[in-house]
């Protein structure tokens, strides 16, 4: 987020407009509906929202996004990501246009619509910060109705955890946080965890567990200090390993039932398991 002072002018400019479609949108004809908001200068969608309200009429979301932006900039009030990107388009005495994506729909449906949009376009513009949208949350339902893909498919594929070797020496690391962080499963298990030198041994295997599935597993091969804060924060080296032996044994499955009964799991701790 930015000041809204950066942008150029002190003063509303008059080629602000602050309706869309010269206020003759109606949505009492609209039912519920799910919208985008687009920027003219590339074509891109930046905000997916959904309106019409719990009875499928009135809550003008659309318009509200150019008054709010309009107020802030009036205020000097900081500006959040949506409404930045409103104010720089004005400042190139251009106006956002208004997609609707779908209308007359129940309140369910516009909210399914509203998240599958949000998922599909922050999974085709990923790593494209020019594209990013601009979305504070990824929309309702998405801890059963999220995308899949390559790379979280581990939810649809999972088995049990059912170890045929003997394995010891596992950690079990939470990275869902992780993950929203970084993007990818081996930076987010790597560090920083507070692991006292006592527990760390030379032969310790890493999995990191997102919603209790194993999105990786790891060799450990090092193991040293952060530096970040104090001295008891340790972060590790390692390989990845799927195709050998305990790669195959744990890797893409589900711990959810070794996970329930650690009743301190939610608190972000990692955990030492043997499998025997």
């Amino acid at each position: 987020m930015v000041p809204a002072k950066n942008m150029k002018t002190g003063t509303i400019n008059t080629k602000m407009k602050t309706t869309f479609w010269n206020g003759k949108l109606d949505e009492n004809k609209l039912g519920a509906y799910v919208y985008a908001l687009v920027d003219p200068t590339d074509d891109s969608v930046f905000y997916v929202g959904l309106a019409g309200g719990i009875e499928a009429k009135g809550n003008n979301r659309p318009d509200g996004h150019l008054l709010e932006t309009a107020q802030k900039i009036k205020n000097g009030k900081i500006l959040k990501d949506k409404n930045q990107r409103i104010a720089d388009i004005w400042s190139k005495d251009l106006n956002p246009k208004l997609l609707i994506v779908r209308r007359n729909l129940g309140r369910d449906e516009a909210i399914h619509v509203e998240a599958a949009l949000i998922d599909l376009l922050n999974h085709m513009n990923f790593g494209k910060k020019h594209l990013k949208l601009t979305n504070d949350q990824r929309g309702h339902g998405t801890r059963i109705h999220s995308i899949i893909t390559e790379e979280n498919r581990a939810s649809l594929l999972v088995e049990k955890v059912q170890s045929i070797a003997e394995i010891r020496n596992v950690w079990l690391f939470p990275i869902k946080n992780g993950l929203k962080d970084y993007g990818a499963a081996y930076e987010a298990i790597c560090g920083d965890w507070r692991i006292s030198q006592k527990y760390r041994g030379a032969e310790d295997y890493a999995i990191g567990l997102e919603n209790g599935i194993s999105r990786i597993v790891v060799k450990i091969t090092k193991w040293s200090e952060t530096g970040i804060r104090d001295d008891s924060k340790q972060s590790f080296e390692g390989s990845a390993i799927k195709e050998e032996d305990v790669g195959y044994q744990l890797f893409e499955k589900d711990f959810s039932g070794i996970v329930k009964k650690l009743g301190y799991w939610k608190q972000g701790n990692p955990i030492k398991v043997h499998f025997s």
